[in-house]
């Protein structure tokens, strides 16, 4: 991971000033990052340890100014330790804000729903999940490679809540929630 944030760190410092000079946003745009993650979850009062994962996201939408991008992205995050794996999802409607529409700094906000699922691979072979609404917060940098493509390093928290469990189906009580902070480095086609 250090190595992924020092190649970001010197693609910022490398990149020509002239490339984002005259690049305007317009039209369709589509992005995807890799990067990893921290979860935390909690249920009625008890909270977990957080755990890293790997984490990702695809966004999808269109430039409605040089300065806004409205989208919509899916995320997610993984881990899988002995014969449980866990996975929290979110499906967002977001705002691209760009603070200077020639600049490559923007800030993300969006709405939406999260699911939370972990399955035990055990010969019992039981899963909970629990889905519910979710808010997304996030920033990252544009740097531009050529007047159409970016290389995005980024970070984003999600959170989700009020999410009733759901154990093999049957509901659980009470209210699940969960968070995710991830970063990494976007592709970003605009």
């Amino acid at each position: 991971m250090r190595r992924l944030i020092g190649t970001a760190a010197a693609l910022v410092l490398l990149a020509s000033p002239a490339l984002a000079q005259g690049a305007a946003r317009q039209g369709f745009t589509v992005s995807f990052g890799l990067g990893a993650g921290s979860a935390g979850i909690s249920y009625e009062g008890l909270t977990s340890d957080r755990l890293t994962g790997a984490s990702g996201y695809l966004r999808l939408g269109g430039a409605v100014s040089p300065s806004l991008i409205i989208a919509g992205e899916s995320h997610g995050w993984t881990r899988s330790e002995g014969t449980i794996t866990s996975n929290v999802g979110y499906l967002t409607a977001v705002a691209q804000w760009y603070p200077q529409p020639a600049g490559g700094f923007h800030l993300i906000g969006g709405l939406g729903f999260g699911a939370i699922t972990e399955a035990d691979e055990d010969p019992a072979g039981s899963e909970l999940e629990a889905v519910g609404g979710a808010l997304q917060l996030g920033m990252g940098y544009d740097v531009r490679m050529s007047r159409n493509f970016s290389l995005t390093p980024y970070v984003n928290f999600l959170a989700l809540g009020g999410a009733e469990p759901k154990l093999d189906g049957v509901g659980q009580g009470g209210s699940l929630s969960a968070n995710v902070l991830q970063f990494g480095l976007g592709f970003t086609w605009h």
